[in-house]
């Protein structure tokens, strides 16, 4: 889940539910990523598009088939960025990521 948002946010094929809603099933041109996210809260954003900020581990996103990058931020710790090339639509997949602490 995401703070923040009424409806879906889908943006260059990118769609995640808005805060406190279930994930729908995925519609046929798209493939569904559940995402495990560490630290919790951390900013995620999928082709340059702000998805908002994470508050479970677990935020499904819905990706249209082809290349994506995943980035997520958050302050005290390094940002990662995660290529992904989503072969087809209609599969569902997990994938778990965690950013790591900055030195100093």
């Amino acid at each position: 889940m995401l703070e923040g948002g009424t409806d879906h946010r889908v943006a260059d094929g990118v769609n995640v539910p808005p805060s406190g809603e279930t994930m729908p099933v995925a519609p046929a041109d798209v493939a569904r990523l559940g995402l495990h996210i560490r630290p919790r809260k951390a900013d995620l954003l999928a082709d340059d598009n702000d998805l908002g900020r994470t508050t479970t581990r677990t935020s499904p996103v819905c990706l249209s088939p082809g290349d994506h990058v995943l980035e997520l931020r958050y302050p005290g710790y390094q940002t990662l960025r995660i290529r992904l090339d989503v072969k087809g639509a209609g599969v569902g997949s997990s994938l778990q990521a965690a950013c790591r602490q900055q030195d100093g």
